[in-house]
Order: structure tokens, then C-alpha cells, then sequence
């Protein structure tokens, strides 16, 4: 029996392969550190990093993760309440959906959708008079009569 105190190594078990590998090695030579860092010293670019530009900005106006899961949620289940004829004019995606209201546009297709209302018709005057009302003749205030000595 093999005794060891508290701080010492456990013994490894090892693994044992049986058969063939199921690794794929197809991609070896592009992850290969040594490879990657020779390609660098040699053209001075990195190629296997992303090719998108970082963003940087104050995005603390748009909430925490969880407030914006939450209204990524909200938005789904308010576009699976809508019909389904208007739900498959847009794909079943709630973010073509999303742009398609956006854009001013589309306005009279949104309204046929009945998705915005229609604004109210302009309540029209009833028509003035045809007869020409004479003018008044102007108004003189009185002069008082202390005024006029």
C-alpha cells in the first residue's frame, strides 16, 4: 500500500487509447503557435484574428445583459401575438419586422396591415358665406369734454 500525506501529488491514471484517434488533425498546421507566430514575423499580420473592426463606445444607456435579454424577449412574444398573415409577410423574423417599422416609408403598407392606425380625416368648415358682409365704419372714441375746451 502506497501511502502519501495531504500534500502530495495524486498519481496520475494516464489514458490509455485504444484504436484509431478520432482527432481531426486537418486544421493542425493552422493552430500550430509556433506556425502562426513564424507567419507573423515574417508578413507582420495576424490572420487568424477577426476580420470585423472593434467598436468602442458608452453603451450604458442600453442596460445590463439581463434588461436587454428582457426586452429582446418582450419583442418576440409581442411579433408571435401579431396574425400569422402579418407574421409571414415578414419571414417569421421579428428583426425584419422591427426594420420594416422603423422606416417611414412603409407607412401606408403598415397601415394596411393594420398595424398603425390611420390618422384622423381633417374636419372640414362649413363654407363661409357667399354674401359679401359690408365693412363697419370705424370706430371714433368720444372726446371727453375737459378734452375739448
Amino acid at each position: 500500500m502506497d501511502l502519501r500525506s495531504y500534500y502530495s501529488r495524486p498519481k496520475s491514471a494516464g489514458q490509455v487509447i485504444l484504436g484509431k484517434s478520432m482527432t481531426q488533425q486537418s486544421a493542425a498546421g493552422e493552430c500550430d503557435i509556433n506556425k502562426i507566430i513564424q507567419k507573423y514575423r515574417s508578413t507582420g499580420i495576424v490572420s487568424h484574428v477577426s476580420g470585423r473592426r472593434p467598436q468602442y463606445g458608452d453603451f450604458t444607456a442600453i442596460g445590463n445583459f439581463q434588461d436587454v435579454q428582457a426586452k429582446v424577449l418582450l419583442a418576440n412574444e409581442s411579433f408571435a401575438q401579431l396574425s400569422s398573415v402579418v407574421r409571414r409577410r415578414f419571414n417569421n423574423d421579428p428583426s425584419e419586422f422591427i426594420a420594416f417599422v422603423q422606416d417611414p416609408n412603409n407607412r401606408a403598407e403598415a397601415e394596411a396591415l393594420g398595424l398603425i392606425e390611420k390618422p384622423p380625416e381633417p374636419v372640414k368648415k362649413p363654407d363661409e358665406p357667399s354674401v359679401p358682409v359690408a365693412p363697419s365704419a370705424p370706430v371714433v372714441p368720444p372726446v371727453p369734454p375737459a378734452a375739448a375746451k
